[in-house]
């Protein structure tokens, strides 16, 4: 029986992983990742799709990974693989499942809808955007949650710098200069709707010093985390996201001020000679929860 998924908080590092590589998955326990992502997409062989899936089912079953935000990254929902994805999808119960190139509404729809004929239970959706027309009509693809209790709501966006790069031939040098003002767009509208945003990898894990650089920008820019492509961009990613000492305990005097019995009830309160409402409450939680 597959276990109840865990819930997902901070999102510092998230860590891909290859669904049909059986010696990774069995190290999930031990990785101090905040999510890892199991892939059925890019990182999986044609050949090893339907392989991948029964991995995959069965890491989301082991109790040792019973505490862990695992997450399903499906094939394209205009691929043959989709649908069996989705069966998978409703048998291993993960904490999200993320599309890739989204583009278009209609595909959130497809998901949707593939997934409630799968019989899976409610769960969040997380969306790549990696293409030009996904950062061209990002306004719309993220204005998409307006039906009351829907069952697979998106929650968070996930940049493809590598994809964005491919397609558009932008170079990634120079601090990522030329890519900046997209990334910034698509942050922009997924805080505007309430979302997370995640930024894109960073290709070379021997270049400690590179990585730290762009998950400092990442952090400076407001992204939420970092996702990654091999276990020592872990704990560096970790350092990025976390709060400051500063910060912690900015947001620890933030929420117990609002817990006073006095303050109950209030939207805005009077703390250190200013006022602080319910907006900072949110991001004090938040930051606490990034460790």
């Amino acid at each position: 029986m597959n276990q109840t998924p865990a819930a997902i908080g901070a999102m510092r590092s998230v860590l891909y992983m290859p669904g049909d590589k059986e010696r990774a998955l069995q190290k999930i326990p031990g990785l101090a990742a905040d999510v890892v992502v199991l892939d059925l997409e890019d990182a999986v062989a044609p050949e090893k799709k339907a392989e991948a899936r029964e991995r995959i089912v069965q890491a989301l079953a082991e109790p040792a990974n019973a505490a862990r935000a695992l997450v399903v990254r499906t094939n394209g929902v205009d691929t043959p693989e989709f649908a069996a994805d989705l069966q998978a999808v409703a048998r291993a119960r993960p904490a999200a499942v993320l599309i890739p190139k989204y583009e278009t509404v209609e595909a959130l729809q497809a998901l949707r809808d593939g997934l409630r004929a799968a019989g899976a239970p409610g769960l969040p959706v997380w969306a790549m955007v990696e293409t030009p027309l996904g950062i061209a009509d990002i306004a719309r693809l993220a204005d998409v949650n307006q039906a009351p209790g829907e069952a697979y709501p998106l929650t968070t966006l996930v940049i493809g710098t590598n994809d964005i790069a491919r397609l558009t031939g932008t170079r990634m040098d120079d601090g990522r200069r030329h890519m900046l003002a997209w990334l910034s767009s698509v942050l922009i509208h997924a805080k505007a709707r309430g979302l997370r945003v995640l930024d894109g990898v960073y290709n070379d894990f021997s270049d400690a010093e590179g990585f730290a650089r762009e998950a400092a920008q990442a952090r400076a820019m407001g992204f939420d985390g970092k996702t990654l492509i091999h276990p020592s961009q872990i704990e560096p990613a970790n350092a990025a996201f976390a709060p400051t000492p500063e910060e912690r305990a900015w947001a620890e005097k933030v929420v117990q001020a609002f817990a006073l019995p006095e303050n109950q009830g209030r939207g805005a309160i009077k703390l250190d000679g200013g006022m602080a409402e319910l907006l900072h409450l949110e991001i004090a939680r938040r930051l606490l929860a990034a460790g």
